[in-house]
């Protein structure tokens, strides 16, 4: 008879960590396991945090052995929000050349419309990451003032809806 004595599992969790207060952030275990179970009642092996706390993690292991580990969680303040900018000019050079928001946050929805000074459509996308690189169709779009409105929601806030101008520099 072979009798071997197996540790409890270790290492299963991250040291304590900082995320940015509101944003969820996805605290995983290292390792696989047959089970596990955290302190917030999930059963699968991460979790999404968005605020500071103690999380503990219950492990089991494929001989039965279970062991419980705890993270600290802390918080700090990010950026957050969604920021235009007041000008581009795309003329190939790599500095500037497209005419798109930066996102903080998680965008739940989103719809940007951009109108030349005739009130014509020049550019429409649902996709924050997509930029108008200021032509339509294959025509460059002229020099100048264009209108951009903008209607996004950020997770767990209100729908808000903006609207601003841009200068097209060629």
């Amino acid at each position: 008879m072979n009798n071997q004595i197996i540790s409890k599992p270790t290492g299963f969790l991250m040291p304590d960590t900082l995320i940015c207060d509101g944003y969820p952030s996805k605290i995983q275990s290292e390792g696989q396991f047959n089970a596990y179970s955290w302190s917030t009642g999930e059963k699968e092996n991460f979790i999404m945090v968005r605020k500071a706390g103690n999380y503990s993690l219950t492990v089991t292991d494929q001989y039965g052995c279970s062991a419980t580990s705890t993270i600290g969680v802390n918080t700090k303040e990010c950026l957050f929000g969604i920021f235009f900018p007041n000008a581009f000019s795309p003329n190939q050079d790599g500095i500037n050349d497209n005419f798109r928001p930066t996102v903080f946050g998680t965008l739940t929805r989103y719809q940007l419309q951009i109108f030349n000074r005739w009130g014509q459509k020049v550019f429409e996308s649902e996709d924050y990451t997509k930029s108008w690189d200021g032509s339509l169709g294959n025509m460059s779009q002229v020099s100048g003032a264009y209108v951009w409105i903008c209607h996004y929601q950020f997770t767990s806030e209100p729908e808000k809806t903006e609207s601003g101008t841009l200068v097209l520099l060629r």
